[in-house]
């Protein structure tokens, strides 16, 4: 998963966060079967690590569930935020965060 993050980030097709304080963004932080996923508020990049989640799904034969992972946006509005839920098919939750046991999604 994290070379296809990685490969997606060289490419252009995701932007993470940071950027201005560390060279090449923050785009995926992991720990033991914990993932956050950060990148910017895109609908196109939002797309894009959907499709990545899918086919980590199909390479691995691991099945994420969607419903027990959270969005939670930075500087985001209600609007939004609803419509990245609707995408990644998870809950919205605000700060602060349990990271620990779930995938967060973070957008800015």
């Amino acid at each position: 998963m994290a070379r296809m993050v990685s490969a997606a980030q060289n490419n252009g097709w995701l932007c993470g966060l940071a950027d201005n304080l560390i060279i090449g963004d923050v785009v995926i932080l992991q720990y033991m079967d914990d993932t956050i996923i950060c990148f910017k508020g895109n609908l196109d990049m939002a797309e894009n690590m959907k499709l990545l989640l899918y086919l980590n799904e199909m390479m691995s034969g691991l099945k994420i569930n969607f419903g027990k992972n959270d969005i939670i946006l930075i500087h985001g509005d209600e609007i939004k935020s609803l419509t990245y839920a609707e995408i990644f098919n998870c809950q919205i939750v605000m700060f602060p965060i349990k990271y620990l046991g779930l995938l967060s999604f973070l957008v800015s």
